[in-house]
């Protein structure tokens, strides 16, 4: 009986950790735009396993495509001696490179570890360690994405681990960061050379005219993230920069480039964006996914003087985001259920509070349908009735086709009709605004599953709230058989649920 009981804990335990590691969560929920840091509290039996198990479950935080908070989360707790063992606590050390890869990492991994063990000499070496691996142009290039939060992080960070390599050129940068400008160390050649977007940063910060800022715009590539606010409201500064944009950062200043004039009907600078916007290879290249761009064609939309044909071009390249950009699933049949319901015209999705929750469940329906060949999508409100997502359709169609039916939706009805058939799905996606308390929706896909002898997993995507306390997705053979989303955002919510659909 005792080993009965060792032999419960240890599964519920490793189940616990692996939807911890997937989703950020022990319950397996994920819960985009919450805003607020994990919490030992709050993950008891990820703690049991490290404590049990230690190296393997550090094996497992190494694993690619976990919730990139949670394995930093994890990998803190690891490495404090008071979960885990000296040896789980060194091989979690030497693993910081391996799950930190870049500035931002480092700075959560280091706030995680400084609450949960202090900061003793391993973790003063470890990181001391990590510095001495990043090549210093690299590093300031991370920086200087949000140079004023990163400074003050990795500054507080270095005055405690105390870094020293022996390259001048490391040593140069560290001061830069300690400092808050170039020092005695960073030489002529140092500062034109892997320091050179420092020294850039440092003079535009300094500038004292719009000639001297864009002259250092065009000098040293600099992006608008670097740019002091004074500068921002001037034309010709975007028209220096919109030449220096990655493809990202074209979509999150769209606004700001309407805004000041430069991207106005006619211009040759709309045209340019169009053409930038609807690029397949940049498209591809850049890896958004299309919730992203249907977030940035609501903001774009929203910040008003919108130039239709710049909307028409972000259209377009959440077609082609859906196409060439979505990591493709294999070998899977998908069910994608989306509530047909009106409450999800006027509900808005937590984690991205611009966009309705119809367009954001089309928009994830229609990226599900291009990375899997195998999909059928459907609307439901009380019955269920098949919507066609074949190739050529456009999202306004899309959102059309799915409707906006005047009734209560039943999240049980797809899994019922799916039975009744016997259709055989190796996963369901069901994405609606929000779950009632008594959905019955665990006992609808127990029945599914003894019906048709499938395995399937369930996924539910509750677009606008966080509370679910109408989930519960019973107990089953697999810790991942079954999990839900409280809301979207951008990207690690998209990436959990391709790689829980994959697995």
């Amino acid at each position: 009986m005792n080993n009965q009981r060792l032999m419960c804990t240890i599964a519920t335990t490793a189940q616990a950790t692996r939807r911890f590691l997937l989703t950020g969560s022990e319950t397996g929920v994920y819960k985009a735009g919450s805003g607020g840091a994990l919490r030992v509290e709050n993950n008891p039996a990820f703690l049991q396993e490290l404590q049990s198990f230690g190296p393997p479950v550090v094996d497992q935080i190494l694993q690619p495509g976990n919730n990139a908070g949670a394995a930093l989360f994890a990998l803190a707790a690891a490495s404090s001696p008071r979960y885990a063992t000296k040896e789980t606590n060194a091989r979690a050390l030497a693993a910081l490179p391996l799950v930190a890869a870049k500035a931002r990492d480092l700075a959560v991994f280091a706030a995680y570890a400084g609450a949960m063990r202090g900061w003793g000499r391993g973790l003063r070496t470890a990181i001391s360690n990590w510095y001495e691996q990043q090549p210093a142009e690299a590093l300031v290039s991370q920086i200087l994405k949000r140079p004023g939060k990163h400074l003050r992080d990795h500054r507080a960070i270095l005055r405690r681990a105390h870094p020293k390599a022996e390259a001048l050129a490391q040593n140069a940068l560290y001061q830069w960061i300690s400092d808050g400008e170039l020092g005695h160390l960073a030489t002529p050649e140092v500062r034109e050379t892997v320091l050179r977007r420092a020294h850039g940063y440092e003079l535009v910060s300094k500038a004292e005219s719009l000639a001297a800022v864009l002259r250092l715009i065009e000098d040293y590539k600099l992006k608008p993230a670097m740019i002091p606010a004074r500068w921002k409201t001037s034309p010709a500064v975007w028209e220096a920069l919109i030449d220096h944009l990655s493809y990202r950062q074209l979509l999150r200043y769209l606004g700001a480039l309407t805004q000041t004039g430069l991207l106005a009907r006619g211009s040759e600078y709309s045209a340019l964006a169009v053409a930038r916007l609807a690029d397949r290879r940049r498209v591809a290249a850049a890896g958004v996914h299309p919730l992203r761009i249907a977030s940035a064609m609501r903001r774009y939309r929203l910040a008003g003087h919108a130039v239709e044909s710049i909307f028409d071009a972000l259209e377009e390249a959440l077609h082609l985001a859906a196409e060439y950009a979505t990591p493709r699933i294999y070998g899977k049949r998908l069910l994608v259920a989306i509530d047909g319901t009106g409450s999800m015209q006027g509900a808005s999705v937590t984690g991205m509070p611009e966009v309705p929750a119809a367009l954001a469940a089309v928009t994830l329906a229609l990226s599900l349908a291009r990375a899997c060949d195998r999909t059928e999508v459907v609307a439901f409100e009380q019955e269920v009735r098949p919507v066609d997502f074949g190739p050529g359709i456009r999202i306004a169609e899309a959102l059309n086709r799915v409707g906006a039916k005047p009734s209560r939706g039943d999240v049980t009805a797809p899994l019922r009709e799916a039975a009744w058939n016997r259709a055989q799905f190796d996963a369901v996606v069901i994405v609606t605004d929000r779950l009632s308390r008594k959905s019955g929706l665990a006992e609808a896909w127990k029945m599914y599953r003894e019906s048709t002898g499938v395995p399937a997993k369930l996924a539910l995507v509750q677009l606008s709230s966080h509370d679910l306390s109408g989930w519960d997705a019973g107990e089953t053979d697999d810790p991942l058989d079954a999990i839900a989303f409280a809301g979207l955002d951008h990207h690690q919510s998209a990436q959990t649920l391709h790689r829980f659909l994959s697995d």
